[in-house]
């Protein structure tokens, strides 16, 4: 009797009770900025967050793909998305095609596109980004982080990199970036990248937030995603935050094929 064939990355499904890891795109004075999902089996979700008004619209979805998170960004104007991102080669778990992709927020869909490595057929289908908005876009996630208002700070954990924001005139908050650690080493079922974070109160007690994957300031108040949900402490005490309020659950949703709609390819 033949055994069962062994799932892969082409035949598993993304059911997974791993939950959705929670990474947002920020640029100021913007109100209305991109929430990004990392889900199993390399799936990509993208969200539109209104601040204002705490509503999410879902964009697309990316499947078997490497897409940097900490490598996106807004333009000032919010009509730009900047990812970058690898399609895996399943034959070479080290090979694969390495693109830079513009596209309308909260799309994932190419307007222009730059190839990386291995990235000539994708190349052929877009256009290269032009030059005035190459020029949009932070380098990196450290240039990013500071022109957000975070800055480099002592370390509060074994993660590689911690930048602090002042939340309230009695608490900071730290984001510990840890990047294949110790901790990774020792637990292969860590993600490689993945932040944490610290508040830390005006005398110096601090409270750690292992689960907290992203966690920022927004008009006073504090806002951070968790386990798959996003959430908003309207007030902090000396206790911390008051009572956060859910805003939304991402830990149902599962892949679906979403066209952009300014997508004209048939």
């Amino acid at each position: 009797m033949a055994s069962p064939k062994k799932k892969t990355s082409r035949t598993a499904g993304i059911e997974s009770p791993r939950h959705w890891r929670i990474h947002v795109v920020r640029r100021k004075p913007l109100r209305q900025v991109v929430l990004m999902l990392r889900g199993p089996k390399r799936v990509t979700a993208t969200y539109l967050w209104d601040l204002d008004r705490d509503t999410f619209q879902l964009g697309q979805m990316l499947r078997n793909n490497w897409l940097q998170c900490d490598e996106s960004d807004l333009s000032a104007d919010g009509q730009w998305f900047s990812y970058h991102a690898a399609t895996p080669c399943f034959d070479d778990a080290v090979s694969g095609s390495g693109y830079h992709v513009v596209s309308r927020p909260p799309f994932l869909h190419a307007v222009y596109l730059d190839p990386g490595y291995g990235a000539k057929e994708e190349a052929a289908l877009y256009p290269p980004t032009p030059e005035h908005l190459r020029h949009e876009f932070c380098a990196n996630v450290f240039s990013s982080l500071s022109r957000e208002g975070w800055t480099r700070t002592d370390p509060e954990s074994t993660a590689r990199w911690h930048y602090s924001k002042q939340v309230t005139k009695r608490w900071r908050l730290v984001r510990c970036m840890h990047n294949s650690g110790p901790e990774y080493k020792k637990d292969r079922s860590l993600p490689a990248n993945y932040n944490s974070h610290v508040l830390i109160r005006d005398d110096g007690l601090r409270i750690p937030k292992p689960d907290w994957e992203w966690a920022d300031r927004d008009q006073g108040q504090l806002v951070f995603g968790t386990k798959g949900q996003i959430l908003r402490a309207q007030h902090l005490n000396r206790d911390g935050p008051v009572e956060p309020r859910v805003l939304f659950d991402f830990r149902d949703i599962r892949f679906q094929r979403i066209r952009a709609p300014y997508d004209t390819q048939k």
